[in-house]
């Protein structure tokens, strides 16, 4: 099985090791996972919605598709592209945070599909994208993707704490008739 997520991950870390070193090789492994990632499909070159994965024995993409791996490719892209000014990185990271909105919004709140068909309480696969397009926010040149990301990440605030309580606890409710269990785990 080849995993997007842990390709994606390689490229985020070899992003930053390439900013950090300006060791080539870093650079290289970044093109090649991600030329990879689109030619075999994980990545669809048209919607750039990422699959979960590729069965390598027979082939077949997985058919779900987890924010969470495009949060990842973002932060990559957008580290590459402050890491060596080719506007090819940002682009690429624009079109992948263009699938977020288009497909991980509800009236701009982030969510999760796989999770169900409304916004929850912010989970594990949300993190990646949050903190992917606060790091895309700060790199990107393009003020309207900058006027979207503030849309989302102000409707996804204000969506997730509204239950807080005076102290600020907020995002965990501990009833248990309200956990959501999600392929085994419970949120």
């Amino acid at each position: 099985y080849k995993s997007s997520i842990t390709n994606a991950q390689h490229i985020e870390m070899g992003a930053r090791l390439y900013a950090y070193t300006k060791n080539q090789v870093y650079k290289d492994y970044v093109d090649r996972i991600y030329t990879w990632m689109k030619s075999s499909s994980l990545i669809d070159p048209t919607t750039y919605a990422v699959s979960d994965g590729l069965d390598s024995r027979s082939c077949t993409l997985n058919p779900n598709y987890f924010s969470y791996h495009s949060g990842v490719l973002i932060s990559g892209l957008a580290h590459m592209f402050k890491a060596t000014g080719d506007t090819t990185y940002l682009q690429e990271a624009h079109k992948h945070f263009a699938r977020i909105v288009s497909y991980f919004t509800i009236n701009n709140v982030l969510y999760d599909p796989s999770r169900g068909s409304a916004p929850l309480m912010p989970n594990g696969f949300l993190w990646p994208v949050y903190r992917s397009i606060g790091v895309l926010y700060s790199i990107t040149t393009d003020d309207s993707v900058k006027a979207s990301i503030r849309t989302v990440m102000a409707a996804s605030a204000a969506f997730n704490f509204q239950p807080c309580n005076s102290i600020w606890y907020c995002i965990r409710d501990l009833d248990p008739s309200k956990f959501v269990c999600f392929f085994g785990f419970v949120y």
